[in-house]
């Protein structure tokens, strides 16, 4: 076992007792394995209860304080991580992204192929998606805006509905899939320098690059297209020797 995900309902129950419990858990598991990854998620944090951030960030806190107060009195060290979720956003497949890269063996030499992009052609975010999941299992060093995930993950939702709809014999992806969607800015949308690109790439059977990219990044298409085939080519070889 490389993960646990501990779910607690953040909507009922006595956080006390709760904690209490995964104690337990995590004290059995750790006789068989110490390097467990402890995820937990506090969950449905989408109801009347919590209203704005500030309500779910000290729900937040409070679990996230009463879990190690009881491994403190157990002596247990743990790698235990949390994260704020509901089902009626994109909070659940962020933290299942995140824990999926920590058990990923090769998500370092991924993380630095997405740096390149960044480097080599202006790329200003890229993900690579689990396309039935809507995982991400790699994207570059930069900081995640959640809104970016949201409207990178979306778009694999368009070309899927779209492939499915005109797609030879249904097919949803192949080596051919992408797509280039451009997006105005909200505060100035006649301000053309400002405007963004989200483009997609099949880089895998199962997998899809998709790309954030400045207005004048994008004129160079033909030097993103050379390094994401640069990419595809350095995933074959990963997968081979896994």
């Amino acid at each position: 076992t490389g993960a646990i995900i501990y779910v607690f309902d953040a909507q009922i129950g006595d956080i006390e007792e709760s904690c209490s419990k995964l104690k337990e858990l995590i004290v059995e598991a750790s006789k068989v394995n110490e390097k467990i990854y402890y995820e937990v998620f506090v969950h449905k944090v989408d109801s009347d209860l919590y209203s704005n951030d500030d309500q779910k960030m000290e729900v937040y806190y409070d679990y996230q304080k009463e879990i190690r107060n009881e491994l403190k009195e157990a002596s247990i060290e743990a790698n235990v991580s949390f994260y704020l979720t509901s089902i009626y956003d994109h909070t659940i497949f962020d933290a299942l992204s995140k824990i999926v890269q920590k058990l990923f063996p090769f998500v370092e030499h991924l993380i630095e192929m997405l740096n390149s992009l960044h480097s080599s052609c202006g790329v200003e975010k890229a993900f690579i998606f689990d396309i039935i999941s809507k995982i991400f299992i790699a994207t570059d060093s930069s900081p995640v805006d959640i809104t970016h995930y949201e409207i990178c993950s979306e778009l694999i939702d368009v070309l899927i509905d779209m492939s499915c709809i005109y797609g030879k014999d249904n097919l949803k992806f192949d080596e051919d899939s992408s797509t280039t969607i451009k997006l105005k800015k909200r505060d100035n949308p006649d301000d053309e320098a400002g405007n963004q690109y989200l483009y997609l790439k099949e880089v895998d059977e199962y997998l899809v690059l998709v790309c954030l990219i400045g207005e004048e990044e994008f004129q160079k298409k033909h030097l993103i297209n050379y390094n994401i085939n640069l990419l595809k080519k350095s995933l074959k070889e990963i997968f081979e020797k896994s």
